[in-house]
């Protein structure tokens, strides 16, 4: 796909041993969770981004902790697709925070490239969501980076709330 922000459903159609087996397989070799453990369809989210000088380090490398950034934003364009303004829900009282954030490095990334950003949300409970990352180089499709971020709903003083069950429908 590649327009910015475009969406597509991903329909796993592995059975139940084949889909074990193949998530086993990958889960070693990439060292991750697969998407299509966590369910049969899936909507992914992606998202371009262009590689400006101002990402790069003094060899015209991706920095390593802009990867965090380009998550970041991909994350917020997830919740706003879906009508959920970040905006708009710390204003009625529900701020998320990152508890835990994973970031695997597979190859490099320059100057001047365009990545796509895959985005989807792999893991949910009453007061959490993992949101699952790929970044990929546009033209080639390799694999750039792999991520995950946990978030947690807070009430804006820090106390974890539950999710709401409308922002869990709208997210499942």
């Amino acid at each position: 796909c590649q327009a910015i922000g475009c969406q597509r459903d991903i329909v796993a159609e592995i059975s139940g041993a084949e889909r074990v087996a193949r998530s086993v397989q990958l889960a070693r070799k990439a060292r991750r969770t697969v998407f299509w453990q966590v369910a049969p369809v899936l909507r992914v989210e992606s998202m371009d981004i262009r590689i400006y000088y101002e990402d790069t380090d003094c060899g015209g490398v991706v920095y390593y902790a802009n990867y965090l950034k380009y998550f970041e934003r991909a994350r917020t364009e997830y919740l706003e697709k879906r009508g959920l303004s970040v905006a708009g829900l710390m204003h009625d009282g529900t701020v998320f925070v990152v508890l835990h954030a994973e970031v695997d490095y597979r190859s490099s990334a320059r100057y001047g490239d365009w990545l796509v950003i895959e985005t989807v949300i792999s893991n949910m409970t009453p007061a959490s969501f993992t949101f699952s990352h790929v970044i990929r180089e546009r033209e080639s499709q390799r694999v750039v980076v792999e991520g995950l971020a946990r978030l947690a709903a807070t009430d804006g003083n820090g106390k974890v709330k539950r999710l709401d069950k409308a922002m869990v429908a709208i997210l499942q």
